[in-house]
């Protein structure tokens, strides 16, 4: 432990943890847009054969008539949206930390992140008209929140004993 703490420091202070301010990230969308893209981005992963790498998803993406603004914040948020909804009974935290330029991490509210909140919306609706199981382990499977989560369980631990720290998006 006092490893993590030399690391990290206390309550977030090695990196700079700064509370809730605006970043060039915070970019107005229409809520109509994004949620066409949401939905567009989710069919055009569903109907992806295989796995595809990172640079691969940003490409699909981009050459399907996704705004190149929009593609990074689908591409990080559709998958944790995803994972939430398909472990409805993990305890999730609500905020998480945005790398900034200059090296601090400025914790976040996922509610107070209009963009994040219709992708919700839109996964939400998704997951009520019964999605496949390849679909939802495709897309949620890219978000590292499984990744720990799926460690875990393969080490034998249990669904309700899991307790994740904030995830670091980085731009």
């Amino acid at each position: 432990m006092n490893f993590f703490k030399s690391l990290f420091g206390r309550k977030g202070q090695a990196y700079g943890i700064i509370e809730e301010e605006s970043s060039d990230k915070n970019i107005e969308f229409d809520e109509d847009v994004v949620a066409y893209y949401a939905r567009k981005a989710i069919l055009l992963l569903e109907s992806n054969p295989g796995s595809l790498e990172d640079e691969e998803v940003l490409d699909l993406f981009a050459n399907n008539g996704i705004p190149e603004d929009l593609s990074p914040l689908l591409f990080i948020f559709l998958p944790i949206t995803f994972v939430r909804c398909w472990l409805p009974k993990v305890a999730w935290l609500e905020t998480y930390l945005e790398r900034c330029d200059n090296g601090n991490l400025m914790r976040k509210r996922y509610r107070e992140t209009p963009v994040f909140l219709v992708i919700m919306a839109v996964t939400k609706d998704y997951f009520s008209n019964s999605p496949t199981s390849d679909a939802v382990i495709k897309i949620g499977g890219r978000s590292a929140e499984f990744h720990a989560i799926n460690e875990l369980l393969l080490k034998g631990g249990k669904l309700t004993d899991i307790r994740l720290t904030e995830s670091v998006i980085v731009w």
